[in-house]
This record gives structure tokens, sequence and C-alpha cells, in this order.
């Protein structure tokens, strides 16, 4: 009887412990934190820059974009010249990142989310096509 006891509790700690791991790392905890662009690329179809503008708007955005996502789904970005707040959610594979502001929306293909890293092909609802790659600002 004890043996049969113990064997469902150690089954059910087993399984409790799995929940609480593996939901330290939802996309939303992983999402909501403050971000910095480390590289971008730009579709060059849908993003009018000569070859010597590019880089340099580049060098702009990586030196002064920052991302920071919250819990209650709002977001923040700080761009070069403005500072933008809007609303946020996933898809329901969470696959997918939508993000909406005042005059503006995306939607953007998650590769990678991780601690370490946040990889998007971002679409903007004007059809500008871009791929971000981000990583966390450490505190």
């Amino acid at each position: 009887m004890w043996r049969n006891f113990f064997s469902k509790a150690f089954f059910f700690n087993g399984i409790l412990i799995l929940l609480i791991v593996s939901g330290c790392n939802s996309p939303k905890k992983l999402l909501c934190r403050q971000w910095r662009l480390v590289d971008a690329e730009f579709d060059e179809t849908s993003v009018n820059l000569t070859k010597e503008q590019k880089p340099l708007m580049i060098k702009q955005l990586r030196d002064s974009c920052l991302f920071t996502f919250y819990k209650d789904h709002s977001y923040t970005s700080k761009l070069p010249q403005q500072t933008e707040t809007g609303r946020w959610n996933f898809s329901r594979k969470c696959d997918t990142l939508y993000t909406q502001n005042d005059h503006t929306g995306a939607f953007s293909k998650i590769n990678v989310l991780s601690k370490i890293a946040l990889d998007l092909d971002v679409q903007s609802k004007d059809g500008v096509k871009m791929k971000f790659v981000l990583a966390p600002v450490q505190k």
C-alpha cells in the first residue's frame, strides 16, 4: 500500500516539477524584457536606401533602438528620433508576434526567442520587410 502511495506521489511530483520548469520559459516570459537591436537587414525592394545609406542607417539603429515588452501586452520602442508605444500579442502557436501602435502595425515571424536572442522577420502593414536580431539589455 505504501509503495503504491509513494510511487503515485513521486509521479505527480515529477509532473509538477516539469510544469513549473516548462512554465519558467514561456514565450511571454522570454519576451517581456528590454531588447537592444544587434543587427538589421532591409528588403531592398521595400526600402529605398542607397548602398551608402544602408550601413549608416543600420549603425544608427544599432546605436539607438531599444524595445521593451511588458507583461500587460504593451510595448515601447525607442527609435532614433522618437519613442513609440503600442500593444503586442502572440499568434496562437506563439510563432508570430503582432505589434500595433497609433499609426502602423506589423507582424513578425519569430525565428528565435530565447534568453539570449530574439530573431524576427518583420513585415509592416505598409509592406516594408526587415529582419531584426535583438539581444536582451543587461541590467
